[in-house]
């Protein structure tokens, strides 16, 4: 056995790395590229905010309008809690596609 517990097989991982470098961070600098990746994330935050607001807000202000049958018999507020649902799942894709640096 080489080290204390340790087979002969483990010795590559058990070696020291050589020093290298410091990476730079990006968050300590960060470019053109992430500001304009941040923003786009804050958008899409921004337009499901806004269609789940209105949702809430049609639902306090006139609920009436949620029960309106809109198609094959399912009401509005059916519709647009399946409709937020996809929202969400198109958002998640969208920034899932925003590239994680530039």
């Amino acid at each position: 056995m080489g080290r204390a517990g340790t087979s002969p097989g483990f010795a590559p991982i058990l070696r020291t790395v050589p020093d290298q470098p410091a990476a730079r961070s990006s968050t300590s600098t960060p470019n053109r590229h992430q500001h304009r990746r941040d923003w786009k994330r804050w958008a899409l935050l921004s337009l499901y905010i806004a269609a789940y607001g209105g949702f809430i807000g049609v639902a306090v202000a006139a609920p009436a309008l949620l029960a309106t049958t809109v198609i094959g018999g399912i009401n509005l507020a059916v519709v647009w809690g399946f409709a937020l649902i996809v929202l969400a799942f198109v958002i998640a894709l969208a920034a899932l596609r925003l590239p994680e640096q530039a």
